[in-house]
């Protein structure tokens, strides 16, 4: 599997994620829980910060409703949808600056309110997904005919990461800026004494 984003115009490797026909630990959860929020419906994520979510939209929109989480400007998502009037899955892009960190705690939820089970709960940390917070995730095949358990009438209200906020790795960019500002600081002081 490729990881990271290659340089020279090349696009960034794809992570692709779909409902496994059995969605038992550690890797993949399930719930039926329709109401509430992601959090108390997932003891996994007691403690962790929402870090990216994306809502869709009604009637059907590629963009999403409403996007909110400490690294909202980091990514964009593009939600896909059938003819059926469903989605069925979504498209999440790095788009630059902090990135998730997926060394310890990271986790994606991809949410229906009106399907069972009612949310996925995917270890993104874990095989086979080892996100670096940078690839494409590709989710498709949810709440359609054909998938285990589907009735077809379900579809996709919100898919959305979360982490633990300390792992967020500060750019490089900011190192290099802070170290030339100390530079400049030090130069400024000599040039006065």
């Amino acid at each position: 599997m490729l990881y990271g984003v290659f340089s020279l115009g090349a696009q960034a490797a794809v992570l692709h994620v779909n409902p496994p026909i059995n969605c038992l630990g550690p890797s993949c959860f399930t719930t039926n829980e329709n109401g509430g929020h992601d959090t108390a419906a997932f003891s996994q994520l007691s403690g962790l910060t929402l870090l990216y979510k994306a809502e869709s939209g009604d009637p059907l929109s590629a963009t999403p409703d409403k996007e909110e989480g400490t690294l909202k400007y980091s990514y964009s998502t593009e939600f896909l949808f059938s003819n059926e009037d469903e989605y069925t899955g979504a498209k999440i892009t790095y788009d630059g600056g902090p990135a998730v960190d997926c060394s310890v705690h990271c986790y994606l939820v991809v949410k229906d309110g009106e399907h069972e089970p009612a949310r996925y709960l995917f270890d993104l940390a874990l095989s086979p997904y080892e996100w670096d917070g940078v690839m494409v995730l590709n989710i498709t095949g949810f709440w359609q005919n054909g998938v285990r358990g589907s009735d077809g009438k379900g579809s996709i209200s919100h898919v959305a990461i979360y982490g633990d906020i300390s792992e967020i790795p500060v750019p490089a960019a900011f190192w290099l800026f802070g170290t030339a500002l100390i530079g400049f600081i030090g130069i400024s002081r000599r040039t006065r004494v």
